[in-house]
């Protein structure tokens, strides 16, 4: 289940012709929108048959956590250049449920065990591979995450997931901009009614609509998935030990820059990015970043 873009109207026609560009929602899923969403596209070689154990890219779509499909990056190009390399490859693209329905917050969904279920999704997904990419010409020993954004936050967090034991299912991940997201505990979330929440979602911050970087559907501690928040798990060490490559895409963060467009002042971009936070806590960052560069000052401890 995904959410329908709530694009801004006052948002400059070239930005939004080039978000949308940038996006692909141009090339977005003409499926019907369902909570029944959780399928596989699997794509091989030409050519490929069962015992050919290829390695496999299980790919996690991103979107932001409200927006996507595996119908968005048909993995023809990944398939077709390791060919071309003289390594081949298999893509398995991953579905799963987004906004309030993948990623609902609450005292009672935490007492549930049923949050994150976005992420639990992927999981399962990643059990299915194993359970299954041989009769497809994979081998379930070689299997790679890899994703943009949202997917790569999510293959962070399966590295973070069960004190870092991976369970066998992947041995390597590769994160294209994005990385274990700071985030608290999913019970300071309130729980509302189902249709309540269905009204509501599409008129809630998304990447087309929202300011700044907050997104009010992104994964967060459930006590199951992620026993605490993603943050203190890095710092405990809870993290898989497998070889990974992480890196970020040029200007991505313009993207979340698109509701401040109005900021025109000083104060009103402390307030953009720091709405409730004590002045005495903000002043040292101030100093450090004033709006004239030349006079930074140095932060003493």
């Amino acid at each position: 289940m995904q959410l329908v873009p709530q694009i801004r109207e006052d948002m400059p026609a070239e930005m939004l012709a080039d978000m949308v560009e940038a996006s692909g929602i141009a090339r977005g899923s003409s499926s019907a929108q369902s909570e029944d969403c959780l399928t596989i596209n699997v794509q091989v070689p030409t050519g490929t048959k069962a015992g050919d154990k290829l390695p496999v890219i299980a790919w996690i779509f991103g979107g932001g956590f409200v927006l996507g499909s595996s119908e968005l990056i048909p993995g023809d190009t990944i398939v077709a250049h390791p060919v071309e390399m003289g390594q081949p490859v298999i893509y398995a693209a991953m579905n799963y449920r987004l906004g309030p329905f993948g990623f609902l917050g609450g005292k009672e969904v935490k007492e549930a065990g049923v949050g994150n279920l976005g992420l639990q999704d992927q999981r399962e997904a990643l059990r299915w591979i194993q359970k299954h990419i041989s009769a497809f010409g994979g081998d379930p020993e070689k299997v790679t995450l890899w994703g943009p954004s949202a997917g790569t936050i999510s293959s962070a967090l399966h590295m973070l997931t069960n004190n870092g034991n991976t369970e066998g299912l992947f041995r390597g991940a590769i994160m294209s901009a994005g990385s274990p997201l700071p985030t608290g505990d999913i019970a300071e979330l309130q729980p509302v009614p189902t249709d309540n929440l269905t009204a509501a979602a599409p008129a809630l911050p998304n990447l087309f609509s929202y300011s700044g970087i907050a997104t009010p559907w992104s994964p967060g501690a459930d006590g199951k998935f992620l026993t605490a928040p993603p943050q203190h798990l890095v710092l405990a060490g809870q993290v898989a030990d497998i070889p990974f490559i992480t890196g970020d895409a040029l200007d991505e963060g313009t993207i979340f820059a698109t509701g401040s467009w109005n900021v025109t002042t000083e104060q009103e971009f402390h307030e953009y990015l720091f709405s409730g936070a004590p002045q005495t806590l903000l002043e040292p960052l101030f100093s450090l970043y004033p709006a004239d560069p030349a006079a930074a000052g140095v932060l003493h401890s």
